[in-house]
């Protein structure tokens, strides 16, 4: 599933990880929205 594989790339990646807890909600679902269709071109 796709999902797993995003989740797997937030628990690789401590940079990301660490800018999602810094961020707003706002900010941080903009991220999230990116990320997600990044891994579903990759997918």
């Amino acid at each position: 599933m796709q999902l797993e594989k995003f989740l797997q790339l937030v628990k690789q990646d401590p940079t990301l990880q660490e800018q999602l807890r810094k961020a707003t909600d706002e900010e941080a679902g903009v991220k999230l929205w990116c990320c997600w269709n990044w891994v579903r071109s990759f997918g």
